[in-house]
């Protein structure tokens, strides 16, 4: 006797690809399942190559990601278009703008303290935030007036407004500073000091190996070196200048630039 098949049993492929069951549903299956058509990897791999291509290629070909302008903030004296020139990014891709060499480069400026450069996109694309270098003295030397900041650094005045404590050279002529060049801080510190200890005396002098003097409207030239000590040096000086008005002496100079070598004229 024979057994009714089952409906539910499967139909032995090879009995199907005679009547090219089978085939069907194998081309089916590479087309897709339920009846959904498949795209084949290496087209889909194309076509997201095309895409990728396609969108560099605008990314490169639109103006707007090319630099023109920048954004700045912290500007006192400088201006956009000089800091804009110290870039050096003028019409660069943004693409192709690496943030830290344009902060160092900018750096290398007598001008700016500390500067911060951030990238993003349209309009807005480069952003600069500086702290430019504040003056604290002007140094006159061989008829050149430059401004000094509290470290040292030389820079040019750019605000002749600005009304500021000077400190003339007073030694023998030799080369003129200039901008991007140093003073010792302790020459900026000292002048300060003893400009405020001398009642705001508005004019110094500086002389190597006396150092920071005043003429003294009692008729007379006084030295006090140069660092951070003016106070104790001042109080010195004043001493000497009362002991010898006491004793009915008139100096022509008087020295407290070393403490342990005062002297008058």
């Amino acid at each position: 006797m024979f057994r009714r098949r089952s409906r539910n049993a499967r139909t032995p492929a090879v009995l199907l690809e005679g009547f090219g069951i089978a085939k069907a549903r194998s081309d089916a299956l590479a087309h897709g399942s339920r009846g959904g058509l498949r795209i084949p990897t290496r087209v889909y791999s194309g076509v997201l190559m095309a895409m990728i291509v396609a969108s560099f290629a605008l990314f490169f070909a639109t103006d707007a990601f090319y630099v023109h302008s920048i954004a700045v903030a912290g500007l006192e004296t400088i201006s956009r278009e000089e800091l804009y020139a110290l870039t050096e990014i003028a019409d660069y891709h943004i693409f192709w703008i690496n943030p830290r060499v344009v902060e160092s480069r900018l750096r290398a400026s007598p001008v700016i303290a500390d500067v911060r450069v951030s990238l993003g996109w349209p309009p807005q694309m480069v952003k600069i935030d500086i702290q430019e270098r504040q003056p604290a003295i002007v140094w006159e030397q061989g008829g050149n007036s430059v401004w000094v900041d509290l470290q040292g650094q030389v820079m040019a005045i750019r605000n002749a407004e600005l009304e500021l404590l000077r400190v003339r050279w007073d030694g023998l002529a030799e080369s003129l500073i200039g901008v991007g060049d140093y003073i010792a801080p302790d020459v900026v510190q000292g002048a300060l000091q003893l400009h405020l200890l001398g009642g705001g005396v508005p004019n110094l002098k500086y002389r190597p190996g006396l150092g920071l003097g005043i003429d003294d409207t009692r008729g007379w030239v006084a030295w006090f070196g140069i660092g951070a000590n003016m106070a104790e040096k001042y109080r010195v000086y004043e001493s000497m200048v009362e002991n010898l008005q006491l004793r009915g002496i008139q100096p022509k100079e008087i020295s407290v630039s070393d403490l342990n070598a005062v002297y008058y004229r």
